[in-house]
């Protein structure tokens, strides 16, 4: 009976954190504000009774865990509620239930946000009318799964489903087309991208730059990596490069800036924003237009191919080539772990994928080993967000 009570009371405290709502956003239901519900991004059906507020705490109907697979079983007789949660089902078991002619690979990944997606890769060609079977018991399995997308990998290419799609057809609300129609809408522009190589990187290099510190008696400190992300002139590089500077020297595609001004310094995650071609007043002059590098805020998967570009002990923009092997949180920032070699001076420089787009910022390893680390370009974004 405690383990009972216990799940209960964890079920309407989660969501009772105080938060102020505005009658307004959801509308109310017997005077009380409704509060809409999530599951990992994906809104929750309401139920005839929502989750509102009453008395700065929410309230959750029990009947609002149906949709994440929660069993209820209430028994009049002593007012009780046995709760059952669905159990994480190990994604081993689709290759299990399907074998390798179906499915030949299945993997787990969490991209910037903490939406988690199940990818499969099928050597069936799903275009084909004979497959359309097969197709509909895959989908019919992942929906076991608490994940908000899923990636389908074929011979016919690549398409990405919403799980809320996906439940909206199983429950007939839409028909396959329009699902499909809906996947294709969602399926990323990857498909159409070009894989590059080290000879491709190379020409990206020109938005990849070394960086000089020096203190107010004009003595070095350090040496690092930066790369341009905004045409205006603004640089991302590591805080730790720019730690205790009294001003720094850039050269990047042939030309040597000077700068004493930032954009931005964020300790946390380690980065920090140069501003360059600016007056003595800090502004943009605006009168050049910087190669920069576009991001991509989506975490790799392992195994993915990555090139890292920087200027270790001072080789300027060194390419080296990897792969993701993992996805770590250190202190609270997510990191890509990666085997593209670095050493000291490459801190700030960049981590490509295969399509010449910034996944990360090399930031530290291990010396001697293949254990390299970069902040995940997400961080970059929300540094550039803050200055929009």
């Amino acid at each position: 009976m405690k383990k009972k009570i216990i799940i209960i009371f964890l079920i309407l405290t989660m969501f009772s954190s105080g938060y102020a709502f505005s009658e307004s956003v959801n509308g109310s239901w017997n005077g009380m504000p409704i509060v809409n519900l999530f599951n990992q991004g994906t809104a929750l059906e309401s139920t005839d009774s929502p989750a509102v507020i009453l008395n700065n705490h929410v309230y959750v109907p029990l009947k609002a865990l149906n949709p994440i697979g929660a069993e209820l079983t209430w028994d009049s007789s002593n007012y009780s509620v046995d709760i059952k949660l669905p159990k994480s089902k190990d994604i081993s078991e689709l290759s299990t239930q399907f074998g390798s002619a179906v499915i030949s690979n299945v993997s787990m990944s969490i991209d910037s946000k903490g939406k988690q997606i199940l990818t499969i890769t099928s050597p069936l060609d799903f275009s084909k009318k004979e497959t359309s079977q097969t197709f509909s018991d895959i989908l019919f399995a992942v929906k076991g799964f608490n994940i908000t997308e899923f990636n389908l990998l074929s011979v016919s290419g690549k398409i990405a489903f919403n799980m809320s799609d996906i439940r909206e057809y199983d429950d007939f609300k839409i028909n396959g087309d329009e699902l499909i129609k809906r996947a294709i809408s969602n399926t990323s522009s990857e498909n159409t991208k070009p894989i590059l190589t080290a000879t491709d990187i190379e020409k990206l290099t020109n938005s990849i730059g070394v960086i000089y510190t020096f203190d107010r008696n004009n003595q070095p400190i350090a040496q690092g990596s930066g790369f341009m992300v905004a045409p205006i002139g603004l640089i991302v590089t590591n805080h730790h490069v720019l730690n205790g500077a009294n001003h720094e020297t850039i050269k990047i595609n042939g030309q040597i800036y000077q700068s004493n001004f930032y954009t931005f310094d964020n300790p946390t995650t380690d980065l920090y924003g140069i501003a360059l071609n600016t007056d003595d007043q800090g502004k943009y002059k605006n009168d050049i237009q910087f190669p920069y590098l576009k991001l991509n805020t989506t975490l790799p998967k392992v195994g993915d191919k990555v090139y890292a570009v920087g200027s270790p002990k001072d080789l300027e923009n060194t390419i080296s080539e990897g792969i993701v092997s993992g996805i770590r949180n250190v202190n609270g920032v997510t990191m890509i772990q990666h085997t593209a070699n670095t050493d000291h001076g490459s801190s700030g420089g960049v981590l490509f994928n295969e399509y010449g787009e910034v996944i990360g910022v090399t930031s530290s390893g291990f010396d001697g080993t293949s254990l390299d680390f970069a902040i995940s370009a997400s961080y970059v974004q929300d540094e550039l967000n803050k200055l929009k």
